[in-house]
């Protein structure tokens, strides 16, 4: 063991200053905006208190951001054990969303041992005078560690410690928050039933599932069952497809723009075949899902923006249109069928 604590630490060396052209390489999102500058706004907008006032209030916290491939903030994760209780870890999201749940002793520990040197820099290895290779590094996630108070209790560490870094250098700080993640999304059971084959990786489930109101289970079913974008792919959009996707029942209705069609019978259904029709004349068609509440455990309603390009104006602005969904539990198909969906008239989408 010894020798493993040898070596890693022979490879370990303390981040550099914020002038340094690493450090500002890895507080660049894929927009060129500096997150770093950003983190104070970031963490009020998770609705999160600052690291230093955590510190000040005796927390013992170990927390990571990380901002996605595409310059968009995702929850926070805390794990906290706070002055007089046991601890939680705690889900952060926008719109004031917070999500707990309590910790056990194992994982807690395991927490404050990865912590240990989670905001150290690797030192890089040595180029190569003769390479020739030219590395792309795109869309990379930003990953930033805050720690407070990490020690025996009663013995804190001194300054509060935190460091952000770019996936391109796939350091220490990426490894642990990405691996934080992992942990966090097994205390949210509703969560992690989300099909980990349809998401990038568990913040994303987690970011998915921090969307979800009332009774997150039947929503996270739901979602499992209509694959997240809530359409078929273009290429496969048939009338079958469709009949599969929302399960039409007899009494099922859709309310496209004005224009309503109801009744079920599978690939016979005229929503099937409606729906399959409109991809076809609108190929650049896309749902996208907003708010997903579990209104019981047999019902779950869903809102959010269908888009399509303007096809009497390519070169103009896309269409939208608000829609509403209305999801059933049908207990003789046993899967969730469409109750309702009601979307608006497609107007040119606003560019303010």
């Amino acid at each position: 063991m010894s020798l493993i604590v040898f070596a890693l630490a022979a490879v370990l060396a303390a981040a550099g200053s914020p002038q340094d052209e690493d450090a500002v390489r890895n507080c660049r999102d894929d927009n060129g905006v500096d997150r770093c500058a950003r983190l104070a706004e970031d963490v009020r907008n998770l609705g999160m208190a600052s690291l230093e006032e955590e510190k000040a209030a005796g927390a013992e916290v170990y927390r990571i951001l990380q901002i996605d491939g595409y310059g968009r903030l995702m929850p926070g994760i805390a794990y906290e054990r706070r002055v007089g209780a046991g601890p939680q870890v705690a889900i952060y999201a926008k719109d004031g969303v917070r999500m707990a749940a309590a910790v056990p002793l194992a994982e807690w520990e395991a927490v404050q041992g990865m912590a240990r040197v989670a905001d150290r820099e690797l030192v890089p290895p040595p180029e190569r005078a003769d390479s020739e290779d030219i590395i792309l590094c795109l869309h990379a996630w930003l990953s930033t560690v805050e720690i407070a108070n990490a020690a025996d209790r009663g013995r804190p560490d001194g300054p509060a410690r935190r460091r952000t870094e770019s996936a391109c250098d796939g350091g220490l700080t990426n490894r642990f928050a990405f691996n934080l993640a992992t942990l966090a999304i097994k205390r949210f059971p509703d969560c992690d039933v989300l099909d980990p084959d349809d998401y990038r990786n568990d913040m994303t489930r987690l970011e998915q599932c921090a969307r979800f109101k009332g009774d997150r289970l039947a929503v996270a079913q739901l979602v499992n069952q209509v694959e997240r974008w809530f359409m078929p792919d273009s290429d496969e959009g048939t009338p079958l497809a469709w009949a599969r996707l929302l399960q039409p029942r007899d009494a099922s209705r859709v309310d496209w723009g004005g224009q309503v069609v109801t009744g079920g019978d599978g690939a016979r259904s005229p929503i099937a075949v409606f729906m399959a029709r409109i991809q076809a004349e609108n190929p650049s068609l896309r749902v996208y899902p907003s708010t997903f509440e579990g209104v019981s455990s047999t019902r779950v309603e869903v809102a959010g923006e269908a888009a399509m390009e303007n096809p009497q104006d390519e070169n103009g602005p896309p269409l939208s249109a608000p829609f509403r969904q209305v999801w059933v539990w049908d207990v003789n198909g046993l899967s969730w069928a469409l109750e309702s969906w009601v979307a608006e008239p497609f107007a040119p989408l606003s560019q303010n």
